[in-house]
């Protein structure tokens, strides 16, 4: 509950705000580290971190992307049986950047899957697990006002889904 009221006072400072959110060099290391950590205990030993060597610091907002990345991993573990793997990726986008997927276990998307980033829209398996249909919204409000891209798919082997997020890596002086 404390996550989602956070997610919607995020959303409503976010829409309220003339400003784009203040970015700075962040490490996805740190940051998801913060965020595995905030998890509850069968969460975060079922989180599996995989981060390319090499990977660039990125051009983020610490606070909003530790929030992104929470609301993915927890998206994962609501929507995969308790006892899989979540995998949670960083990869260089090919352009100076860097690409963080969350990668679930679970039964993988419908036909309305961008449908899901929808504010209180919950995906077709919805009634089997709890959420509000908030985070999903957050992920995508937030990282388009960072410039970040967002995705979602299916696992290639059909075991589940993918959901990224592409971001600029931070200008080296």
């Amino acid at each position: 509950l404390e996550q989602t009221l956070f997610s919607l006072l995020g959303l409503a400072r976010l829409h309220a705000s003339t400003e784009p959110p203040a970015v700075e060099a962040i490490d996805l290391t740190d940051t998801i580290a913060a965020a595995v950590d905030a998890m509850p205990v069968p969460v975060r030993d079922r989180v599996h971190i995989d981060i390319a060597p090499g990977t660039p610091l990125v051009a983020s907002n610490a606070v909003m992307l530790h929030h992104i990345t929470m609301n993915l991993i927890d998206n994962a573990a609501k929507y995969s049986p308790p006892d899989s793997a979540i995998g949670v990726c960083v990869t260089e986008d090919g352009a100076g950047g860097a690409i963080l997927s969350v990668v679930d276990a679970g039964t993988g998307l419908g036909d309305n899957a961008q449908d899901l980033f929808g504010l209180f829209r919950r995906g077709r398996n919805a009634d089997s697990a709890p959420g509000s249909g908030v985070g999903l919204a957050v992920v995508d409000a937030f990282a388009r006002a960072l410039g970040h891209g967002v995705t979602v798919s299916n696992r290639a082997d059909g075991q589940g889904s993918v959901f990224a997020v592409t971001m600029t890596g931070w200008p080296r002086t």
